[in-house]
């Protein structure tokens, strides 16, 4: 037999050799162009390509892939593990392929990075961005956000129910965050339940994301940029009208109604993209915007309090001018409603 000695020098050596290799694994260069961008077109029904990364892989040699998360139609989102930091911190990296696409997408891309650079230092209430980097020769864009440990407020929805009370308080501390977006003058344009995060050992304090439409207050929406969610998007952004922070209060109304109410079925739910090849709104937005009136029409009948009740409509006429003028206005209302449940 080996006495302990040997025994013990051998260990040490196979450990050395795994770490080593290991160590080796870690650093090993990846080609960009071949392993992580390819131009297999995932979707038959669409112009977009997709950047591909492989679970495991090495990006950028620096960030481990944890997992794909989402493949959206501009960009694919996945959970990254930064090698680079003391405790291998998580991060939310959103990755666009940015060159030979269609020019509004384009621009959809440059103004998510544009906005992203505002957001870097730590905000409440946001997935603050870290870094936003361009690939070599422009191939594509990769934005590093905060990763939360969260499920979207759609999901939660679906699965759970909520009071009045508690709307109320997820509702005022969205209005504190979007009180300081819009204080930069920005409106976000696409509030809506799957760009609202519900953190698992905090629910009662929302995080807002997905800045990709923000527009800065006073621009308005070209048809062939717009990408409408409908039910939750403001008359004025399909109208190709001005946007303001009323834009924001009139998705925020419609986010509450669906808290109490429940979510609006499939049809009017349904995403709308236009193209450049958009002259006109469709007519099946047309619909869907009827639809969307019918289901607030209805869902509002169905609010128990009759303060909450005028202050949604107040929130969600199409006549922007007649909405709260500013989001102060609808917190200090909300609160209002809020202290008087209490009591």
């Amino acid at each position: 037999m080996l006495d302990s000695t040997i025994m013990s020098a051998i260990i040490t050596t196979l450990g050395g050799l795994v770490i080593a290799w290991f160590t080796y694994w870690l650093k090993m260069p990846k080609n960009i162009k071949t392993d992580i961008i390819d131009n297999e077109q995932s979707n038959s029904n669409t112009i977009l390509y997709y950047p591909k990364i492989k679970n495991g892989g090495i990006f950028i040699n620096r960030f481990i892939i944890n997992a794909s998360l989402e493949r959206g139609s501009f960009s694919n989102i996945y959970l990254v593990s930064d090698i680079t930091s003391k405790n291998h911190e998580q991060f939310i990296l959103k990755l666009f392929k940015y060159k030979e696409q269609p020019k509004f997408i384009m621009k959809y891309i440059e103004n998510e990075t544009s906005i992203a650079n505002q957001f870097k230092q730590k905000i409440k209430g946001i997935a603050n961005y870290h870094e936003v980097q361009w690939l070599p020769n422009n191939e594509g864009v990769l934005i590093i956000q905060d990763y939360i440990n969260s499920t979207n407020l759609h999901d939660y929805i679906i699965h759970n129910k909520f009071t009045e009370k508690n709307t109320l308080l997820i509702a005022i501390e969205i209005c504190n965050t979007l009180d300081i977006i819009h204080k930069r003058n920005i409106a976000h344009c696409d509030l809506k339940p799957k760009n609202i995060l519900i953190p698992i050992h905090n629910e009662l304090k929302p995080i807002i994301i997905d800045f990709g439409i923000a527009k800065y207050f006073g621009e308005s929406f070209r048809k062939e940029e717009a990408m409408i969610s409908v039910p939750y998007s403001a008359p004025e952004i399909t109208n190709t009208s001005p946007i303001d922070a009323r834009t924001d209060i009139y998705s925020l109304g419609v986010i509450i109604l669906v808290m109490i109410v429940g979510l609006p079925n499939e049809q009017i739910n349904k995403i709308q993209h236009y193209n450049e090849s958009t002259i006109a709104i469709t007519n099946t937005l047309k619909e869907q915007n009827i639809d969307r009136e019918e289901y607030i029409k209805e869902s509002i009948k169905k609010i128990i309090n009759e303060q909450l009740k005028r202050t949604l409509l107040k929130c969600l006429t199409n006549n922007i001018n007649e909405r709260f003028k500013n989001i102060t206005e609808l917190k200090k209302a909300l609160i209002t409603i809020h202290e008087k449940l209490e009591n």
